[in-house]
């Protein structure tokens, strides 16, 4: 018969610490913890973060430094692409700068459902600035 190394004696030692593995982290007192609302993409370069929302059924990506504070956008559009769910193709949505320095939206809804592989291209107008691209599993 084989062993697998969990018997009622050392059973214990396979389960997860109740602070699910994560480090305490002292903070200061009165500081609070910010956090990037939706999905979080780190970008490359230690360039800060992305955060990806879905508000009103739009595309809301907001730029991120470092210390997770908004930021005013490096690039000014950003190109999504997803294989569309209910048929063939895809889509493709242009996002651009709306009333905040540091959001880019998209200026159609997104038809649910709302799970799939989504392709994000940073673009810049200048030519000489090179693209970011990423790939997230889009689930809101």
């Amino acid at each position: 018969m084989t062993s697998w190394g969990l018997s009622a004696d050392n059973y214990g030692s396979y389960r997860s610490s109740p602070s699910g593995g994560k480090k305490d982290v002292a903070k200061k007192p009165g500081e609070k913890t910010l956090t990037i609302p939706g999905i979080v993409i780190a970008r490359k370069a230690d360039q800060g973060f992305l955060g990806l929302e879905l508000v009103d059924f739009k595309y809301k990506l907001t730029f991120y430094d470092s210390e997770k504070k908004a930021t005013p956008a490096d690039y000014s559009r950003a190109l999504f692409r997803w294989s569309k769910i209910n048929g063939s193709g895809s889509e493709r949505y242009m996002l651009s700068t709306g009333s905040e320095s540091s959001v880019l939206t998209s200026p159609r809804n997104v038809k649910p459902p709302h799970n799939f592989r989504l392709f994000i291209v940073l673009l810049d107008d200048d030519p000489e600035t090179e693209a970011e691209t990423y790939v997230v599993m889009f689930r809101p």
